[in-house]
């Protein structure tokens, strides 16, 4: 079979069926001679492999090739050679052609002008250009049922559109999809970093995903307003982890730092979790984390001294951008004290924001900035409000 178009200009939406999940694989095979009756899946990247196509689905293309033992060259008929399985996401094929015709594949037309604009996409994203890569997928991004290295792509691409539009919900739903693929083995490393448009026309590089973590500096757990709070915890609670207990349980807990009023779940302290122990380690510090962040910010006073001491003690155990985070929770709990002294100690923590951090959360950072001078408004010092920031109509973050 034989699809001859090339990618070129921008492309139009990424069907629902077809952003999703696959395997991610690099193609080793080279592009000499093809074996005889060999299938052949062309790459964007110029480089053809042949082998056999065994599957196909919305999210990988499955080829089965023979290489030598060495793995540099298609094997010859006359040396032993090796069998090796590629699955191969529909946004790094170009073309296939199959010796026996494309009759028993079916939606291959399909698959592959799905995938050639999540191509588009992607590579909008590794050149820092969300609003095309935006277009590219126009807002129809769903999970898919196949899991692999496409969807891997398509969830990053979405992530990364969603952050720059500053749709938290969005976010927050593409964010877990990209985490469940991570911790499955599916990932997209050439999206891990977000090229933002710097003032002075350059780019700076954040990383989308923490190392360290499985939290999204760029992606913290609170809201602008009640109807952006309603809108993340609505995608948090109809999110399906698919039976990734761990998963569920970060979950729950981004939920309730999302919304103090629920209650966050308690963790299991088990050295036994399907993990190795820095693994583990990890897991638990985020998970502790997420409880401060709430705590810091309940309705009980009890729990918000509890939260910020918590919060204190874990700073030089986290990565520095959970310090914004943390300092932005105690501002706000800060304020539910409502004491004159409270009041200012919370603008002092919310300032960190505008002052240290405006670089690497430049979502956060004004909503703490807006926070601060509406504090000063509410205590009657309203002429230094505008020395702060443009006062904005109150919200209530929580």
């Amino acid at each position: 079979m034989s699809v001859p178009k090339r990618p070129r200009g921008a492309g139009g939406a990424v069907p629902r069926a077809v952003i999703g999940v696959v395997a991610a694989a690099f193609v080793h095979g080279a592009t000499a001679s093809a074996p005889a009756r060999a299938d052949a899946v062309m790459l964007r990247s110029g480089e053809t492999i042949f082998g056999t196509v065994e599957a196909m689905d919305s999210g990988s293309l499955a080829l089965r090739r023979a290489v030598d033992r060495n793995a540099v060259r298609p094997a010859a008929s006359d040396v032993p050679a090796a069998q090796v399985a590629d699955r191969i996401g529909w946004d790094r094929i170009a073309s296939i052609e199959c010796e026996d015709g494309t009759g028993r594949w079916p939606d291959v037309e399909r698959f592959l002008a799905a995938g050639e604009r999540l191509w588009r996409a992607r590579t909008r994203l590794e050149r820092g250009d969300a609003t095309l890569a935006g277009r590219a997928i126009e807002g129809s991004w769903t999970p898919m049922t196949a899991d692999g290295p496409t969807a891997a792509v398509a969830a990053m691409v979405e992530l990364q559109v969603a952050l720059a539009s500053r749709d938290q919900a969005r976010a927050v739903a593409a964010h877990f999809e990209a985490l469940r693929l991570r911790r499955r083995g599916f990932d997209a490393p050439s999206l891990v970093e977000w090229l933002e448009p710097a003032p002075n026309g350059a780019f700076v590089r954040r990383p989308v995903v923490d190392s360290s973590t499985p939290l999204c500096p760029l992606l913290p757990p609170f809201a602008r307003s009640d109807e952006q709070r309603i809108e993340m915890l609505a995608a948090l609670d109809h999110f399906d982890v698919r039976g990734d207990a761990e998963l569920d349980e970060l979950r729950l807990a981004f939920a309730a730092a999302v919304d103090p009023t629920r209650a966050a779940p308690e963790a299991p302290r088990s050295a036994a979790r399907g993990a190795d122990r820095g693994e583990e380690q990890d897991s638990q510090r985020t998970l502790d984390f997420l409880r401060a962040l709430r705590e810091a910010r309940s309705a009980d006073p009890a729990e918000r001294r509890r939260g910020a001491d918590a919060i204190a003690q874990m700073r030089r155990r986290l990565p520095e951008w959970s310090e914004a985070w943390g300092r932005f929770a105690v501002g706000c709990g800060l304020l539910l004290d409502a004491t004159p002294e409270s009041v200012v100690d919370a603008q002092l923590e919310l300032l960190h924001l505008p002052a240290r951090f405006s670089e690497s959360q430049p979502f956060l950072a004004p909503l703490a900035a807006s926070m601060a001078a509406q504090a000063s408004v509410a205590d009657g010092r309203v002429d230094e409000a505008p020395r702060i920031a443009p006062v904005q109509p109150p919200t209530e973050p929580r």
